[in-house]
């Protein structure tokens, strides 16, 4: 029996990423931020509507935290903390191959569709009934 030969890496494989991927990540993480802000802005009013006043900060944290009304947002939390993960790793420096799929994964997530994933549709849902986080989300696009 021969062994398997072994697949060549890819160029750029191992290598670190640049300063300026960094940057990149840094400005894409700081942008999500700004949705996931302003997502979360718009997610409140919509839920007092509904439900009445949220009567303080910690309590919207828990509800934003652990009720379903909320829970759409969480692959914007989950493509911050990843980049964050990925960009402050002392063990595993971020490499200059893992670079691309993080943009895309966040672009991804700048992108509502009415018949895509369930993040979608509420993206989508959101950005027609507030016009103020259409208005952010256009400005973070654009920058």
């Amino acid at each position: 029996m021969t062994s398997p030969t072994p697949r060549p890496v890819a160029e750029g494989a191992h290598e670190p990423a640049s300063p300026g991927d960094r940057r990149q990540l840094e400005q894409l993480r700081d942008a999500l931020l700004q949705v996931h802000k302003a997502l979360l802005h718009a997610e409140r009013g919509r839920y007092e509507r509904v439900h009445g006043e949220i009567p303080g900060t910690t309590a919207f944290l828990q509800l934003a935290i652990h009720h379903e009304w909320f829970a759409w947002l969480q692959p914007v939390t989950a493509a911050v903390v990843r980049i964050d993960e990925r960009t402050m790793s002392r063990r595993t420096p971020l490499r200059a191959d893992e670079v691309p799929a993080l943009q895309a994964e966040a672009a991804a997530l700048l992108r509502p569709d009415a018949e895509g994933t369930p993040y979608q549709r509420q993206f989508h849902l959101v950005l027609r009934e507030v016009p103020s986080v259409a208005s952010e989300v256009r400005a973070v696009v654009a920058a």
